[in-house]
């Protein structure tokens, strides 16, 4: 049975008989604001769509109104993933993905932006992306009132619709409009992790937080991709776009804000109108975990901390006209507040009920962690007990046979702290641990040490999305340690493209000679395209050598 809160907060969802079958769904505004569409995909793999159908939004191949859910038959066993719609518009775009990597995209084709090759303004009936998308692994598409961009699983983007100031981020002289994807060549040598598209403006995100952004803002036209500068030192996790304006969600947890800055959208604040001129939002959110903003300028933004509190600020619908600073409400999801707040209401992502796991031995066990009056054996740490059960144990790592061979009872661990231990213990009987800057190398030591995947995992991703220059040194040098490549790869472009020679210099004074060497490696081995051997020089001396 699938948890449908998030469906129960939109009265046209709330009607439907069979929601627990419900695995993704969407809302799509109409002209009248009483009016809405609806799309949703099952779990058996079979797509519905119901309502005021303008312009065949409904994927139906006509645009007659639709009371009760039928079969969009062209999308039905296409293992559907993701529905992405373009918020602003009353005709919008929408866009299919698969689980096999294809798109398949219909509705608004103004200037091209379904990226189909075809110069009809609508097109009603689901069709699949080709040209430079076939073959490619589609992992991400963000669409606007004028454009598209589509992301791929090796970090290519391509783009397609409107280009008339450079939004689509290829050089054009004449500017003209792109009706079949074509590829970013300006961001050819990055590796992208997300995209996103305002009104005549995009932004990309790359593996070590730098954010690039293409388009027209303020009049003054950037082809770019062009280097967000005013966030350069500050990797980000996440950029989401507006009608006119940017939120950028760093890794740490912090909202910055730039664009237009109409109806509150930049926060209390209110000279950021320049494009570069990226400020953090307000300090009263905490850690945020996730953000949200809608192409339509009568829809607020929001943001949600790691504690699970709600807060949201700018256009808040008539009721509460307009927040510049970030409100706290009563709320758990995202998703509530644009069923709530947002004039029209739509969905400003595809709503996920969630889906209660199987049964299994984590959650059978979870229950028995550290209890004393069922537990076989003992671990003390730090003159404190941990109560264990052997079996359980055993199931999740076969290292522990060893551990069990020396004592029968109990086990004295010296090498790691009560809390740290005792975190990764848990884990074995729940899946879930926390880990900060601090713990995380000493839990990655444990999960390789027993040989468990999906905690280095885990810990190898904590550190890819944390990285800073107070840490980079110390996680490269572990990475080096226990094998973990991809970390080494991330960790090396985030020195090189964060680096600040009066802020940074000596931040690797204590790293062993291994991650010297391997810098070194790493730029011997890409110097035909990457740096000078005098950028090298002076990078490496101002990273290896102490401060005066």
């Amino acid at each position: 049975m699938s948890d449908t809160s998030c469906l129960e907060k939109w009265p046209d969802l709330r009607r439907l008989d069979k929601k627990t079958s419900i695995s993704l769904a969407i809302v799509i505004r109409s002209k009248d604001d009483d009016s809405l569409n609806v799309i949703f995909v099952t779990k058996d793999d079979e797509v519905y769509g119901y309502g005021v159908n303008q312009c065949g939004c409904l994927a139906t191949g006509n645009d007659l109104p639709i009371s009760k859910p039928v079969k969009i038959e062209a999308l039905c066993g296409q293992k559907i993933t993701s529905i992405e719609c373009e918020g602003k518009s009353c005709v919008p775009s929408l866009f299919a993905l698969t689980s096999f990597g294809s798109v398949f995209a219909w509705g608004n084709n103004a200037k091209g932006k379904l990226g189909l090759g075809d110069a009809r303004d609508v097109i009603k009936t689901p069709t699949e992306i080709a040209g430079n998308l076939v073959q490619k692994m589609v992992v991400q598409v963000a669409t606007s009132e004028t454009h598209t961009l589509a992301l791929t699983s090796i970090g290519e983007v391509f783009a397609f619709g409107s280009n008339s100031i450079g939004q689509l981020g290829i050089w054009d002289f004449e500017r003209k409009n792109k009706y079949l994807p074509t590829r970013v060549q300006g961001l050819a040598y990055r590796f992208i992790t997300a995209v996103s598209c305002g009104y005549e403006i995009s932004a990309f995100i790359d593996d070590t937080g730098a954010v690039y952004f293409s388009g027209a803002h303020n009049g003054d036209d950037y082809n770019g991709p062009t280097r967000m500068f005013a966030l350069a030192g500050i990797p980000v996790a996440k950029i989401a776009c507006g009608l006119s304006h940017f939120l950028a969600l760093s890794r740490d947890g912090q909202v910055y804000a730039w664009g237009e800055d109409s109806y509150g959208n930049l926060g209390p604040r209110q000279s950021r109108s320049d494009a570069q001129c990226a400020q953090l939002l307000a300090t009263n959110m905490g850690r945020v975990t996730d953000i949200t903003a809608s192409g339509c300028h009568l829809h607020p933004n929001a943001a949600i901390n790691e504690d699970g509190q709600v807060f949201i600020w700018g256009y808040c619908s008539p009721n509460m006209a307009m927040l510049r600073r970030p409100s706290k409400i009563n709320f758990s999801t995202l998703d509530e507040v644009y069923a709530t707040f947002a004039t029209p209401a739509a969905t400003v992502r595809p709503l996920r009920p969630k889906i209660p796991k199987a049964e299994s031995l984590t959650t059978c066990s979870v229950q028995f962690f550290d209890d004393p009056d069922t537990s076989d054996f003992t671990f003390t740490v730090e003159e404190k007990k941990i109560h264990a059960h052997k079996l359980i144990l055993m199931m999740r790592s076969d290292k522990f046979r060893e551990i069990f061979k020396r004592s029968e009872s109990k086990e004295v661990v010296t090498e790691h702290s009560y809390a740290v231990f005792h975190a990764f213990l848990k884990y074995i009987y729940t899946d879930e641990i926390k880990m900060n800057q601090e713990t995380v190398i000493d839990v990655l030591a444990l999960a390789y040490a027993f040989e468990m995947t999906d905690l280095k995992e885990r810990c190898v991703h904590f550190m890819k999305n944390n990285l800073t220059f107070d840490n980079v040194g110390l996680y490269y040098d572990k990475a080096i340690l226990h094998g973990c490549k991809d970390l080494m790869a991330l960790a090396y472009r985030f020195c090189w493209h964060h680096y600040n020679s009066e802020k940074h210099q000596g931040i690797f004074d204590n790293v062993s000679a291994a991650v010297k060497r391997d810098f070194v490696r790493r730029h011997d081995k890409g110097r035909k395209s990457a740096h000078s051997e005098e950028e090298v020089e002076q990078f490496f001396g101002a990273l290896f050598n102490p401060r005066n």
